[in-house]
């Protein structure tokens, strides 16, 4: 050994400098190391530094206690803490690494030396308790340029996770921030959250499971620990959710949806919730295919079982009607159809319950006083004078129409216009149409990561100025243009060519594949509006118009009174009461 120095009892008082052994200086004050000291075998590595001493005790421990103001700096690897040794700090030091972090800082010189990993510490068989006293900030944990990695907030029962200087700051549990969105958090919901913002930023979680396992997120109380839930099964690529522990569900299927319930129940119920809003289920049918509902009943165990409601009719194609097809012949047989111009066709009888009676609106040649008037007038008789109808005289037998019927009693009605003004659309001299060539124009809005945010569809010349609201009153032709369906936003139109590539702008006036009546090439064509039409003015149908328009019935069994004027050709029937009869119109 180089040197050695044994002392019982010290009573003499030392220099200024104290007394000095390879490098371990004892003086008033404390103990200054400028090396290494040798403590039973463990060695203790320090930086010069004052005012600190070393106390052995005498349960194998090694304490260090800071007098004064001063603080014990450690630097980087500078203390070695050997198995079997606990290093302790008590309530109130402050650590500096290196002098470059205050509080606890890195504590990267400290080695536990049982494992080939530095820079590791080791806490165990020990409470530890930061922050003791009642400061907000209870513990932080900072790497790199991320001030606020792990937070724990006691002042408010937060604990926080977030980089890029994101200070978790809501709910009342665990909150996983990566950035601000500027939201705010429910109350009823704020247990974990989990905070992604700016610009068009996404926030979401990763359930991830082996290939034929399930990833689930189940809601429980304390009757039932799964009484709701949902979860991706990967076996068969099904998504479940479920309620009332499965009293109904809902099974996402590669290509199907299917709700299913127990007992009895309402089945879907769409319920907006207001007085004033809209409900609605949309079917959108994919590139040249239609939309249909399919109605299944009895376990669908027969033909006759299935009807198909869409525009499919019997097969898939997309199409300008509505059909009904049944399956009753083994395949699907369209048994009715409404086509877009508006013509019914069916392939069987169209039965009347309670009618019997064919009958055609005629305008009045002088409008009527009253309602009374009106009522007054039913079961009278009535001859065209010029394009309009009066009432019969005595000696015009032989010049009789028909007779006044009251509304909804005819079996068939001709004339009603009960959807728009006659002259809404330019027509013919027989009554046809006139229809004129349009062009679409298509362009598509993209999110940031690729994905469709909004398809655009127009008529070339009745693009809106504006963004459309969700809900539209599309009844008129210029739609467009009405500021109860426009936003106070621009619609930004592509113009130059690469606005238009990238947002895949295109153009067409021709059908591009058969659809109905329609074959490829033919010319795109919508009905040419009259010039004489207002569209500001509120259309009123001709049944609610009695004292202009009437309904005459012309052929079939109708209610005649017995003061009007009746030709000798009608048939009677019989007596309905006192001044009525039936009578056959051939």
């Amino acid at each position: 050994m180089a040197s050695e120095i044994k002392v019982d009892t010290i009573s003499e008082k030392t220099s200024a400098n104290g007394v000095t052994i390879d490098s371990l200086s004892i003086k008033d004050g404390g103990l200054v190391a400028a090396g290494n000291i040798d403590v039973n075998g463990n060695n203790l590595v320090l930086d010069a530094n004052a005012n600190t001493y070393l106390d052995a005790g005498t349960d194998d421990t090694i304490k260090f206690y800071v007098s004064g103001a001063h603080d014990l700096t450690i630097s980087a690897n500078a203390i070695n803490v050997l198995s079997g040794t606990t290093l302790t700090i008590d309530s109130g030091a402050t650590i500096t690494n290196s002098g470059t972090a205050s509080g606890f800082g890195a504590l990267a010189g400290i080695d536990d030396q049982t494992s080939s990993n530095d820079d590791q510490l080791t806490i165990s068989d020990t409470a530890v308790i930061l922050n003791e006293d009642s400061d907000d900030l209870d513990f932080r944990v900072e790497s790199n340029s991320y001030t606020h990695m792990l937070t724990v907030d006691g002042s408010n029962n937060v604990v926080g996770v977030g980089i890029a200087n994101a200070m978790p700051d809501l709910g009342v549990g665990l909150h996983i921030k990566t950035a601000d969105s500027g939201a705010t958090v429910s109350s009823n919901a704020d247990e974990l959250v989990i905070e992604n913002g700016g610009g068009s930023a996404s926030s979401g979680i990763s359930i991830l499971s082996a290939t034929d396992g399930q990833g689930a997120l189940y809601f429980g109380d304390s009757g039932d620990n799964d009484i709701g839930g949902m979860y991706y099964n990967h076996a068969d690529n099904g998504m479940v959710m479920f309620g009332n522990a499965a009293a109904w569900k809902i099974v996402y299927s590669v290509n199907d949806v299917t709700f299913s319930g127990t007992g009895t129940s309402d089945g879907i119920v769409i319920d907006p919730g207001a007085a004033d809003a809209l409900s609605e289920i949309k079917l959108i049918g994919g590139e040249a295919s239609c939309t249909t509902l399919t109605h299944r009943q009895d376990q669908n165990d027969d033909n006759a079982d299935r009807w198909d409601v869409g525009q499919g009719g019997t097969n898939t194609s997309a199409n300008t009607s509505i059909h009904w097809a049944q399956y009753s012949g083994g395949s699907l047989d369209n048994e009715m159809r409404i086509a877009q111009s508006g013509v019914l066709d069916v392939e069987g009888a169209v039965n009347a319950s309670t009618s019997v009676d064919y009958a055609e609106y005629f305008e009045w040649k002088t409008e009527l006083a009253n309602d009374a008037a009106v009522t007054n007038s039913y079961g009278l008789t009535v001859v065209l004078d010029n394009d309009k109808v009066r009432l019969a005289e005595a000696g015009e037998e032989a010049n009789i129409l028909g007779v006044i019927r009251p509304n909804n009693v005819s079996a068939v009605v001709g004339g009603t216009q009960t959807f728009r003004w006659k002259d809404r659309y330019e027509k013919d001299i027989w009554g046809n149409i006139i229809k004129e060539q349009y062009t679409l124009v298509y362009w598509e809005e993209f999110n940031a990561d690729g994905s469709v945010k909004t398809r655009h569809s127009y008529h070339k010349d009745r693009i809106p100025a504006k963004r459309l609201k969700r809900h539209l009153d599309e009844s008129e032709h210029n739609w467009h243009t009405l500021a109860s369906n426009l936003t106070e936003d621009d619609l930004v139109v592509p113009s130059t060519s690469e606005e238009k590539t990238a947002a895949n702008y295109r153009e067409r006036n021709t059908y591009r594949r058969k659809k109905g009546d329609h074959n490829i090439g033919d010319p795109l064509l919508r009905p040419v509006i009259n010039a004489s039409y207002d569209p500001e003015l509120t259309y009123v149908p001709r049944e609610k118009r009695r004292k202009e328009w009437c309904v005459v019935g012309l052929l079939g069994q109708v209610p005649i009174r017995d003061t009007a004027v009746i030709p000798t050709s009608w048939k009677k029937m019989k007596n309905l009461e006192s001044g009525i009869d039936l009578y056959y119109i051939k």
